[in-house]
């Protein structure tokens, strides 16, 4: 008998995506809690003298981040295996995060085929920035973060305009 012929390319889409509301939940298996953020970009590979200064760079939006690595979304798919530097620029409050890290997956989004969601594990994550995310999950899994961000969003709603 065979062995039965799998489609190529990623059959598994990323587990932020909103299309998977309804999957059942498996275990967690990751060593380090994974966590949202907002207002986090990661600037990926090695940038020039503008990129340091906040100029040039393409900064793709942080899904979610651990003390393992993070979710990110980008405009080109990335190849599994490679190792690029990485800079994450959190807003509020306001840090930055640096190491190295590997492409484990990439898969192209089921709502946009513009964008794609790449895991990456962090490889040499110095021991600043292991607390730095540490201190980042206490603060985005509190209930004082949680009630800011939902105190933040019902005051925006109220700007709305009702649909006549």
């Amino acid at each position: 008998m065979s062995e039965p012929i799998l489609p190529s390319g990623p059959a598994i889409k990323p587990a932020s995506d909103p299309a998977l509301s309804a999957a059942p939940q498996r275990p967690e298996r990751r060593e380090h809690p994974r966590f949202k953020l907002e207002g986090a970009t990661a600037v990926l590979g090695k940038g020039g003298f503008l990129s340091k200064l906040g100029l040039g760079a393409q900064k793709d939006a942080v899904v979610n981040l651990s003390q393992g690595g993070l979710l990110v979304l980008v405009g080109k798919p990335l190849a599994v295996g490679t190792r690029l530097p990485v800079r994450i620029e959190i807003a509020n409050p306001a840090d930055v995060v640096e190491s190295e890290v590997v492409v484990r997956w990439c898969a192209q989004s089921a709502r946009n085929d513009a964008h794609f969601y790449a895991g990456l594990s962090f490889e040499g994550l110095d021991p600043v920035g292991r607390k730095k995310i540490a201190h980042m999950h206490e603060w985005f899994t509190s209930s004082e973060c949680r009630a800011k961000a939902s105190a933040r969003k019902d005051a925006s709603s109220g700007k709305l305009k009702p649909v006549r």
